[in-house]
């Protein structure tokens, strides 16, 4: 569609968007490998995502300020609780530019996994690797480093893990 748009209306950046973020072939999928990442983690010693190889991890991208991301936590704690003994992993990667916002969000949440921060938000490598454009939004990885699932809820997360245990 935007290929029919009068060419005057049309330029390099926004075609790079299109083509970035709008085409099928540069979407990160089911079957993808999950892409390595290193980050400062809440004790500020860098965490890399490669340590969890072997082990199935959910990549939990949020902020401090995206409520709909903060409500789903409550869910997502019990099924980690439940999960971290069969050598599941939960890496919450905040987005948050601030990272005092983000401290304040893990205490009062007290989230008990891996937190990260890109302080690049979206603009970020790793946002850019994920191909995000909103928040939340997850990516779960199996034991071989495989996405297996994209923006799972935490009960079909629950479900799921469950049957990977039997």
């Amino acid at each position: 569609m935007y290929s029919k748009l009068d060419k005057a209306y049309q330029d390099e950046t926004t075609n790079k968007v299109i083509e970035k973020n709008l085409l099928i072939e540069n979407k990160v999928k089911i079957g993808d490998d999950v892409f390595n990442f290193e980050l400062l983690d809440s004790n500020n010693k860098l965490f890399n995502s490669s340590d969890l190889k072997g082990k199935y991890f959910l990549i939990d991208f949020w902020s401090s300020g995206c409520a709909p991301c903060r409500r789903q936590f409550p869910k997502l704690k019990q099924v980690y609780e439940s999960s971290k003994k069969h050598s599941f992993e939960i890496i919450g990667v905040s987005l948050d530019k601030s990272k005092s916002k983000w401290k304040t969000a893990l205490e009062k949440d007290n989230l008990p996994w891996i937190n990260v921060i890109d302080q690049s938000e979206f603009s970020g490598i790793i946002a850019r690797q994920y191909n995000l454009w909103s928040i939340p939004s997850n990516f779960l990885i199996d034991k071989q480093g495989k996405i297996i699932a994209i923006n799972i809820e935490p009960d079909a997360l629950k479900s799921l893990l469950i049957n990977q245990y039997d």
